[in-house]
């Protein structure tokens, strides 16, 4: 009789699977609403799934606040987790649940607690996963199979730690306008990212340095909407980039379609867009060395003098979107079949 009410169990799993009627909960954890490219990323995938399958996104706090730069996700349903307790809402082992890999403290809360959904991760800055982790500790101690990443150097990085794992690239689909114009009047420089500390010395060592561009305004990049960010590029001469850890790069992308000069560090998994059959990069000026970054500065606005304040040629980048979730399903058939058969 427990053999038979096992196979019955499994065998309505799944058939929900198979009919779609799965639910995809994507855990936002403590997001203020405000622009980053790592959360930006994690809706991005949340909308697509959201085509095909009911998606709910999940906070820890009652208070939480919904992404503000942008209307291209206000469909998408969110509930704190006391919410979702109220409506008596259970979670199922027909379920997925999306996590950031800067939150692996909530996949073992979840595991604890023995939510018997099959948990995602989102790799989006790879030099988060190993801090996430205990000593001794890895992903397979949490049931994780399916991992998704932003591209193949990312997932050739894991692949490293956890070569059994299954990874699914998806491609940020944010769609990206092209500007037309290619000179610009104002010499601002944006400083698009990095710590404070990183930007203030490159800041000071260009003034110390060229007292000749003293009179060049340096800006920060102020994340709010989608139409500001690209106001900021249109208004800058040069936007830096100087956080060479992160492995999601729309900012960058945003500032190629706008015509506008990059140079920034060299990045750790650079993606394949980025780099040329020789292996050299190939949008601005890139180095390894931070200091570097001072020389460059000045030597683009040598150039930008010398050739009427002409910009770049703005770089069109097409919209690759993949279903993540159609893979996933056939290795959650696959493994619910493989059990069903045995039963």
């Amino acid at each position: 009789m427990q053999l038979y009410l096992k196979k019955r169990e499994y065998m309505d799993f799944l058939e929900k699977i198979k009919n779609r009627g799965s639910t995809v909960y994507f855990i936002d954890v403590d997001h203020k609403g405000q622009y980053s490219e790592i959360v930006d990323y994690f809706y991005q995938i949340a909308l697509k799934v959201s085509q095909t399958h009911k998606v709910i996104i999940l906070h820890d706090k009652k208070d939480y606040v919904k992404p503000y730069y942008t209307t291209r996700f206000d469909g998408l349903e969110h509930l704190s987790f006391e919410e979702l307790q109220a409506k008596e809402i259970k979670i199922s082992a027909a379920d997925f649940i999306f996590v950031m890999e800067y939150y692996l403290d909530v996949v073992k809360q979840l595991r604890e607690t023995k939510i018997p959904a099959e948990i995602v991760l989102v790799v989006a800055n790879f030099s988060a996963i190993l801090p996430s982790l205990d000593m001794g500790d890895n992903w397979y101690n949490y049931g994780i199979k399916n991992v998704v990443v932003t591209n193949d150097f990312t997932r050739s990085f894991c692949s490293k730690f956890f070569p059994t794992i299954n990874y699914h690239v998806y491609n940020s689909n944010l769609e990206l306008p092209l500007k037309d114009k290619t000179t610009l009047d104002n010499p601002t420089i944006l400083m698009v990212n990095g710590s404070v500390t990183k930007i203030e010395d490159i800041v000071k060592g260009f003034f110390l340095a060229y007292p000749q561009y003293s009179f060049v305004p340096i800006k920060t990049l102020e994340l709010s909407e989608y139409q500001n960010i690209y106001e900021q590029f249109d208004n800058c001469s040069v936007a830096v980039f100087m956080d060479d850890l992160s492995s999601e790069y729309d900012l960058l992308k945003m500032a190629l379609t706008r015509g506008v000069n990059t140079i920034g560090l060299i990045p750790k998994l650079a993606p394949s867009w980025f780099i040329n059959e020789e292996g050299a990069i190939k949008y601005g000026e890139w180095t390894n060395n931070p200091y570097r970054l001072i020389d460059l500065l000045a030597m683009h606005f040598d150039a930008w003098i010398s050739d009427n304040n002409r910009q770049q040629e703005p770089v069109s980048f097409s919209v690759y979107d993949s279903d993540i979730m159609d893979k996933l399903m056939e290795n959650r058939i696959d493994f619910l079949e493989k059990i069903v058969n045995k039963s």
